[in-house]
């Protein structure tokens, strides 16, 4: 039904060796990687990786696993995600994909698979999926200009417009999807039972954000 991609790199930014580090006594990395294994709608599980060598042992005991070897010219810290996701769908088959990180060990069986089916539900109308956490605090730009309230009321903060920000938890899309442009024209909310659904309408490319309050 759907391919996985999870990259694994060797060196992290902010916090060294991150992706390697221990989590209740494994390998932080282990734990996303076993939660893909055991869902019957992901096909394989691609990872795009600058240490196979490292993971290998640990990681080809799942049947679903696949190794993309990520050449130096995409390694560093400058190297965008979308760099790295166009060489990953350059070098493998599929439609549809799901891609997530190693820094979710906490993520869900059943909020993967409620994304994967609501995102094949919707297809005829939107083409791509990603998910969100909600934030009712008061929220400015750079400028000082206020998002979702206004200084001069001072609302409780229960009383305000959440502000919706990508949580790097889900993202699903289809190989076309990728590849089209994505300027946005339009805004919809759409409220379902434990779940926040924004839809994006967009001239080339239609997204569904996910919310759920389970993740």
């Amino acid at each position: 039904m759907i391919n996985a991609i999870v990259p694994i790199r060797k060196e992290s930014e902010r916090l060294k060796n991150k992706n390697f580090l221990l989590f209740c006594e494994k390998p932080l990395y282990s734990y996303i990687i076993n939660t893909l294994s055991e869902i019957e709608e992901i096909d394989l599980i691609y990872i795009d990786t600058d240490c196979k060598e490292l993971l290998l042992k640990d990681l080809s005991k799942f049947n679903k696993v696949r190794f993309l070897n990520r050449p130096m010219h995409l390694r560093g810290n400058s190297i965008t995600m979308n760099t790295l996701l166009k060489y990953d769908l350059d070098s493998i088959e599929g439609e549809h994909f799901f891609q997530t990180h190693i820094t979710n060990p906490l993520l869900t069986i059943d909020t993967i698979r409620n994304a994967i089916h609501f995102y094949f539900m919707n297809l005829g109308h939107y083409d791509s999926l990603f998910s969100v956490d909600e934030i009712k605090k008061r929220a400015y730009l750079k400028s000082g200009e206020e998002i979702n309230h206004s200084n001069s009321i001072l609302e409780q903060t229960q009383d305000l417009e959440p502000v919706f920000i990508e949580n790097s938890n889900i993202f699903i899309f289809s190989r076309s999807s990728f590849y089209q442009n994505d300027e946005r024209k339009k805004l919809v909310l759409i409220f379902f039972p434990h779940l926040y659904i924004f839809i994006i309408l967009v001239i080339s490319i239609k997204l569904l954000f996910f919310y759920d309050k389970f993740i």
